[in-house]
């Protein structure tokens, strides 16, 4: 297993939450599953049950960022340099 440090090339599987706010039939919605989504970002830290990884970063230090609830990660990966082959 790969050690994560701060500013590692990440990828983040995770499920996401799922609103619909259209008329659905019930019997569908009881088979329906959330999302299972995938983030590739920088890792920044992990605290208080929330991975936070930066999505852009400016010159000045300055960035955009993802939370993710620590419960919803099915796992967190380092990406080495030319490991993202998938997207």
């Amino acid at each position: 297993m790969k050690t994560i440090s701060e500013g590692d090339l990440v990828e983040i599987r995770f499920i996401d939450l799922l609103e619909v706010s259209e008329w659905t039939e019930i019997r569908s919605i009881r088979t329906t599953m959330p999302p299972k989504c995938k983030l590739i970002g920088h890792y920044l830290n992990e605290s208080d049950g929330v991975v936070r990884v930066i999505n852009f970063i400016s010159d000045d230090l300055n960035a955009s960022y993802t939370l993710i609830p620590r419960g919803v990660i099915s796992s967190i990966t380092k990406i080495e340099e030319g490991e993202i082959d998938d997207l």
